[in-house]
């Protein structure tokens, strides 16, 4: 059975061989963890992306199970401020000019699903993306600094993490239902596993990883 192994960027040694897939586990400073597949290159990524967000460890296992080998990833950081508000906050009851209700979204609602399909649509997965296969779907929401924060947190740069509203799960369904909409994939039913983070840094946006 394979084993993990703890990568050390100035130990070659601890380098997994070229060509080889690899499970990447990531341990945060919470001991949280999270997964990654991908090459050599994708370690080194991972392992400097790490360093950037605090965590404390990353750790590597050869795979060999096609099975667990995703064969398109599509990319991108969208540079934006992440919205400060969801769709789900916003649903209401309307009624309808025959007196029937019904559940639906109001006008500021709307309006942050329209800034996100703006956003969302300015850089898509390519027309050979599958997009009606198993997703694992990478999603972080990147806030600018609030204004209280620490002189000495925004010198340095560190990410802190964003522990008030939006919740994080409004805001993943509010960005799958867009992307949905924004033919990013046929279902947001198709997603099998999420990866999802809040934070304030630096650079804010929204990071958006799709494996199929």
């Amino acid at each position: 059975m394979n084993e993990w192994i703890l990568f050390k960027p100035e130990d070659k040694s601890t380098h997994p061989p070229k060509g080889v897939d690899v499970l990447i586990r990531v341990v945060s400073e919470y001991n949280q963890c999270s997964y990654e597949i991908g090459e050599l290159g994708g370690v080194q990524d991972t392992f400097n992306h790490g360093i950037v967000h605090g965590y404390d460890t990353v750790y590597w296992m050869a795979i060999n199970d096609s099975y667990f080998k995703p064969t398109h990833t599509f990319e991108h950081f969208y540079r934006c401020i992440p919205p400060k508000t969801t769709a789900q906050q916003h649903k209401r009851i309307f009624r309808n000019k025959s007196g029937r209700m019904f559940l639906g979204t109001d006008k500021k609602g709307r309006a942050t699903e329209s800034e996100l399909a703006s956003i969302f649509m300015s850089c898509q997965p390519p027309k050979d993306f599958p997009r009606d296969k198993p997703l694992a779907v990478k999603i972080e929401f990147r806030y600018p600094y609030k204004k209280s924060e620490k002189k000495s947190v925004v010198k340095k740069g560190l990410v802190v993490p964003h522990t008030s509203r939006p919740d994080l799960d409004n805001l993943c369904k509010g960005c799958a239902d867009v992307l949905t909409r924004c033919g990013f994939w046929n279902d947001d039913s198709q997603i099998h596993k999420t990866t999802l983070s809040k934070v304030y840094c630096s650079d804010p946006g929204i990071y958006l990883k799709i494996r199929a």
